[in-house]
């Protein structure tokens, strides 16, 4: 995979990440100097539901690395993100929640925001599929 830049979940600056592979990566922001995660995968499907009411949207991603299908699943504000099967994108995790979705194909970035303090994201879950059935449990990050 080539060199990319992610979005370091704390202070927002650009980590420059080199050798980074598809699926996880533990980095250390360049600036702030904290440590955090970052998973890089191929999107298979995103599937999200919005409640206008609360400003919130919950979303479950379909995400293929380590040749298995995984399901990345989060909370959010109501805006949507943009990703579509095909797409290569960087998810950034701190205290167990991801703070910034990258589209890498189409270059767009969202900070998930929601009520919870922190990040402002909210926990994610890593479930392994194999078609519509689990065949693991969840895997949260640390």
């Amino acid at each position: 995979m080539d060199d990319l830049t992610i979005a370091c979940p704390y202070c927002s600056a650009a980590t420059p990440a080199f050798r980074v592979v598809v699926g996880y990566n533990e980095l250390s922001c360049a600036k702030c100097k904290k440590p955090f995660s970052a998973l890089v995968a191929k999107i298979r499907s995103k599937r999200s539901r919005g409640n206008k009411k609360n400003g919130s949207r919950e979303y479950d991603v379909r995400v293929i690395f380590d040749g298995q299908e995984r399901m990345v699943h989060f909370n959010g504000g109501y805006t949507d993100i943009e990703l579509r099967s095909g797409d290569i994108a960087v998810f950034s995790i701190a205290n167990n929640r991801v703070c910034i979705v990258h589209n890498e194909t189409v270059a767009n970035t969202w900070r998930i925001q929601s009520a919870n303090p922190g990040c402002l994201g909210s926990m994610v879950g890593i479930l392994v599929l194999s078609g519509a059935a689990i065949v693991a449990g969840v895997r949260f990050f640390s």
